[in-house]
């Protein structure tokens, strides 16, 4: 198993290594020709005065913090409670055992 794992790590090394040699014979012909970035024909540009110099403040968003979604862990706790913790629905829906989830709901007080 460590020898595929070499391997696997060996041939990743050698690939990159590839991927930079690439990149820099790239790098090193565009250089060369001094390759010069032209507009493409395919975009049609607006004029000047078909772009719109402003947005007005009616159509702009009106940014704002977030709002706390989160409820606070007495409210958690509460609910937990009032429903009552089906610890085996809770493991499945996580993928976890339910030690994990008992002793996850034990550390952030909970249960």
């Amino acid at each position: 198993m460590t020898d595929a794992v070499v391997l696997l790590a060996l041939s990743q090394l050698v690939c990159l290594g590839g991927l930079a040699y690439l990149y820099r014979q790239v790098m090193q012909l565009r250089a060369q020709q001094g390759v010069a970035w032209r507009p493409s024909e395919r975009v049609r540009t607006l004029p000047v005065d078909e772009a719109p110099a402003f947005v007005p403040n009616a159509d702009r968003v009106q940014r704002r913090p977030a709002a706390t979604l989160s409820p606070t862990l007495t409210a958690v706790t509460r609910r937990m409670d009032e429903l009552g913790v089906d610890i085996p629905a809770l493991a499945r829906r996580m993928h976890r055992s339910e030690e994990e989830i008992r002793l996850l709901l034990r550390r952030q007080g909970a249960a």
